[in-house]
């Protein structure tokens, strides 16, 4: 009798343990193993493609916006050429007569500006004649 008591406290051991384990999560090795469900849903539409009509006609347009930005171009650049040698003429004309000045001129002037234009006159000193007439300078010898 006292074995059938022991066995029956390890029998409801047993069992509270297996039912502690049925309420806890699953362990990560469980849950890694385990399959996905399937999905049962449809599988993702295909990708559009336009059909050939609107392809070709998006790869006339690229090709007519190509060509129209490459005449504005060559236009644009034979313009700029023209007006670039008439600069030039006109330039070379202008520092052929001297005439031309420079729009930021005005910034060189400022009050005194004729004293660096012209060298002053010195005039001579009494003590500048004394030594032309004195002659040579004594030698120490």
């Amino acid at each position: 009798m006292k074995r059938d008591v022991f066995e029956e406290r390890l029998a409801g051991a047993f069992r509270a343990l297996r039912e502690a384990e049925r309420r806890s999560p699953p362990d990560f090795q469980t849950l890694l193993s385990r399959d996905r469900p399937r999905r049962t849903t449809a599988p993702p539409p295909a990708p559009w493609h336009p059909p050939h009509r609107l392809r070709a006609l998006g790869g006339l347009l690229g090709l007519a916006a190509a060509a129209g930005l490459a005449a504005f171009l060559l236009v644009r650049s034979d313009d700029g050429s023209r007006r670039f040698e008439a600069t030039l003429k006109d330039a070379s004309t202008e520092l052929a007569l001297g005439s031309w000045r420079a729009p930021s001129d005005f910034l060189m002037e400022f009050s005194g500006i004729e004293l660096y234009r012209e060298v002053p006159a010195i005039p001579s000193s009494d003590l500048g004649s004394a030594m032309d007439h004195a002659g040579p300078a004594p030698r120490n010898n």
